[in-house]
């Protein structure tokens, strides 16, 4: 490989880091933590900005692995937690609603991602 392209592998790499981890903070910061009483429709205010969607966590998933993919997360520990999250989404039961707790993994997986992306 030589040195321009080793170069320009870097800068996309790191713009891609820039791009995940603007895509992290906005889920982690900006979006609703409320727990309806009912089923969300797409026609609720502010529906696209709750995180006890399955679709947010569907999102923050395919996010990750994509970073995992692409070798920009390589850090062992990171991955392990990476992993873990890719269990609990495997083995929850999408039909019931979210739950504090669900939403509580979720943002831990935002946190180990925002913190390895800063």
């Amino acid at each position: 490989m030589t040195p321009e392209n080793r170069i320009e592998n870097l800068v996309q790499s790191l713009e891609t880091r820039k791009k995940y981890l603007a895509a992290f903070v906005a889920y982690r910061n900006d979006y609703l933590e409320d727990l309806p009483p009912k089923k969300l429709m797409p026609v609720d205010p502010n529906y696209l900005l709750y995180k006890c969607r399955g679709s947010c966590f569907v999102g923050v998933r395919a996010r990750i692995n994509a970073l995992v993919e692409q070798g920009i997360i390589s850090n062992p520990v990171t991955l392990a937690k990476i992993k873990e999250f890719n269990e609990y989404m495997t083995t929850r039961d999408w039909s019931r609603f979210s739950t504090q707790d669900d939403i509580d993994i979720l943002n831990r997986i935002l946190d180990v991602m925002i913190n390895e992306l800063t």
